[in-house]
C-alpha cells in the first residue's frame, strides 16, 4: 500500500508542482507539507475501503463456489456410485460456508481468487483495448 500511494504522491507533485518545490497559500506560507499530508490520509482511506471490498467480495465468491461445490457432489452422490470413504469425506463439509473452519473455506477462497484474477485480466485487457 505504501509504494502505491508514495507513486501516487510523486505523480502528484510533479503535476502540481511543476517547477516550483513547494505550494503557497493566500498569505505566502508554505502548505505543500500539510496538503501532502492531507493527501497522504485521504489516499490510505480510499486504498483501506477498496481492500475491505475486495475482501467481502471475495468471501462472496467463496461461498458462491461452495454452493456450486455442494450442488456438484449432492448430484454426484445422487446419480452415481461412490465410494463409502468419499462421501463420508465430503459429508464433513456438506454445510453452509458460514458453519466451515477457516481452513475449508480457504479451500473455497482459492476458487473465489482464481476467478477474481481472471476477472482482472479482462479489466485489464478492456482498458489496454484489447
Amino acid at each position: 500500500m505504501n509504494k502505491l500511494i508514495d507513486e501516487i504522491l510523486k505523480e502528484f507533485r510533479n503535476k502540481i508542482y511543476g517547477k516550483d518545490d513547494a505550494l503557497f497559500d493566500r498569505s505566502g506560507n508554505n502548505v505543500s507539507q500539510q496538503v501532502e499530508n492531507v493527501l497522504i490520509e485521504l489516499l490510505s482511506k480510499a486504498v483501506a475501503q477498496a481492500l475491505d471490498e475486495v475482501r467481502i467480495n471475495r468471501e462472496k465468491l467463496a461461498e458462491l463456489e461452495h454452493k456450486q461445490w455442494l450442488s456438484w457432489t449432492n448430484y454426484l452422490v445422487t446419480n452415481y456410485i461412490l465410494p463409502p470413504e468419499i462421501v463420508k469425506k465430503w459429508g464433513k463439509t456438506w454445510k453452509p460456508y458460514k458453519e466451515l473452519s477457516e481452513g475449508q473455506k480457504d479451500k473455497d477462497r482459492i476458487w473465489a481468487d482464481k476467478v477474481l484474477n481472471e476477472l482482472n485480466q479482462k479489466i485489464k485487457k478492456l482498458k489496454e483495448g484489447r
